[in-house]
């Protein structure tokens, strides 16, 4: 068993709602000591969830250079631009950004997982199933065998995502949803709450519904 000693220290960026998650999936792993958040909404003397708040992302360079990892704790509903934009700019920097499971998930062992992406509880990730970066892959999801997910996609909570789909970028798949096997949906789609997906989609938008049909503006 690793003491405090033998943790690996990281950071959390973001001081919302799914950060309260990320921190509470930490502090379960015996291998991270959370040294800090990075918050742009908290002053740098409080606190959240009891973890202290070091700075905001002007300090990026300095804990890189300390060799500190970081996760991104900031949710993604409608877009993806927040996310994306901390990424590439840690990436940039050269910052370690690893793969943080679930203690409660099942990752098979011959999945994928790209560099960022948060496995969340009761997650079950089946075999061959590719993902990319800086996803989120909420609690009670399920990825069937062969599928692939692209990059800065948020999976939700109890979506089931059955064998051999193909979802694309900047995505968001909404609680509850279900996509059939064998469809391909491209980037920039969300998938609402509830929707059932039974054929391709094509076309960047947002989707709702059984059958899920895209929503019209206007």
């Amino acid at each position: 068993m690793l003491d405090y000693k033998q943790k690996k220290e990281i950071v959390v960026i973001g001081s919302g709602g799914h950060a309260s998650s990320v921190i509470d999936i930490l502090q379960q792993l015996k291998e991270w000591n959370i040294h800090g958040v990075v918050s742009v909404n908290l002053k740098k003397s409080e606190t959240f969830n009891g973890i202290k708040v070091i700075g905001d992302d002007t300090i990026f360079e300095e804990l890189i250079h300390n060799q500190y990892s970081f996760v991104i704790a900031i949710g993604q509903i409608l877009s993806s631009s927040t996310r994306v934009k901390i990424f590439n700019q840690l990436l940039e920097l050269g910052a370690m950004l690893p793969i943080i499971i679930s203690p409660d998930a099942y990752v098979s062992q011959n999945a994928t997982i790209g560099r960022g992406t948060m496995i969340f509880h009761r997650v079950v990730i089946n075999a061959n199933v590719r993902i990319g970066n800086n996803c989120i892959i909420n609690n009670t999801s399920l990825i069937e065998h062969d599928t692939t997910i692209g990059s800065h996609t948020h999976i939700s909570t109890g979506a089931i995502v059955n064998g051999n789909v193909s979802i694309g970028d900047h995505c968001f798949i909404g609680s509850g949803s279900v996509i059939a096997n064998n469809i391909s949906i491209c980037d920039e789609v969300i998938i609402g709450a509830g929707a059932v997906v039974i054929s391709n989609i094509n076309a960047p938008g947002v989707y709702y519904g059984n059958p899920a049909k895209k929503k019209q503006n206007g």
